[in-house]
């Protein structure tokens, strides 16, 4: 958003937890680092380019993160986090200039994007497994605000979620894998050009639409939803997520590639999905149970 004063910057990478700070508990966490910085100064650098009026209109940056990524990019040990009892160095909010953050960066590095002494704020996390992003999001939705009994819900890797009732907020987070990024999936691949992203059946025959407009070269985890849900819709998936003949066997077609591989979608895909749904579910349920709460007193859910 480009205001007058403010720009919010949201950095919300989804990574397996474990897996990054075993690499960075095993001498790699300053490459990380590295890494998320440089990607921090490309994103500033898409959102602004050489555009000097919209760099001087900017005094504030604002970083959110799940709690793995807050500590590689400060530079703190994720030793805490890759064992039981999953211990944070720190949750707190911090704030230091940019030029700070980016000591080890040329002193040019973020020049002509941004001047070096802006104001740079790391949000709060809530624990190890609910990061300073789920801070952001119950912010931006003004779920303090919120009358009724409200769930938020951040679909990912690890499937952050948190409960308002009354004065109260439940936090939880399930281990959903990484079917919701299709990455599990036989044909998945990132949200990146040439994935396929829309799916509708008519008659029995797919229509697609990948992203950018490019040959399908696989399917994303929106258009794995969207296959599974018109496969749901159309009959050919019963209530118990079981593909029906003919296509148990070899799975859905859904297009081919450029070079005439059939791009199709598996039982185990709707396997993946179904036990990424259920563990989100699970946690939904658990915080139904600490708060007392039914399912029919949700008055409003946002879902990220």
């Amino acid at each position: 958003v480009w205001g007058p004063l403010t720009v919010v910057h949201l950095i919300a990478h989804e990574f397996r937890f474990r897996k990054h700070s075993g690499l960075a508990n095993t001498g790699k966490a300053a490459q990380l680092c590295m890494c998320i910085k440089q990607d921090i100064q490309k994103g500033i650098q898409a959102l602004i380019g050489e555009q000097a009026k919209k760099a001087a209109r900017v005094f504030e940056l604002v970083i959110a993160a799940n709690t793995v990524m807050m500590h590689l990019l400060q530079g703190y040990s994720c030793e805490g986090l890759s064992r039981h009892p999953f211990t944070p160095v720190t949750l707190e909010l911090e704030e230091f200039p940019l030029s700070e953050l980016f000591s080890d960066f040329p002193e040019d590095a973020l020049q002509p994007f941004l001047p070096e002494q802006i104001q740079t704020t790391l949000l709060p996390g809530i624990s190890a497994f609910v990061g300073s992003d789920i801070t952001a999001g119950l912010y931006a939705c003004s779920l303090l605000n919120e009358a009724g009994n409200t769930l938020f819900l951040d679909l990912g890797t690890n499937g952050e979620m948190a409960l308002k009732k009354g004065a109260d907020i439940y936090t939880t987070s399930a281990a959903a894998g990484p079917a919701f990024e299709a990455a599990t999936i036989q044909w998945g691949m990132p949200g990146i050009a040439g994935a396929i992203s829309q799916v509708k059946i008519r008659h029995g025959i797919p229509e697609i639409k990948t992203i950018a407009g490019r040959p399908p070269l696989g399917i994303c985890g929106t258009g794995v939803i969207e296959a599974i849900a018109q496969l749901y819709a159309q009959g050919y998936i019963t209530s118990d997520g079981m593909l029906r003949e003919p296509y148990f066997t070899c799975g859905y077609p859904l297009a081919k590639t450029e070079q005439g591989r059939q791009i199709v979608l598996l039982q185990q895909d709707i396997r993946e999905i179904q036990m990424a749904k259920a563990a989100i579910r699970t946690g939904i349920e658990i915080l139904l149970l600490h708060s007392g709460t039914q399912y029919q007193e949700i008055s409003q859910v946002y879902l990220a």
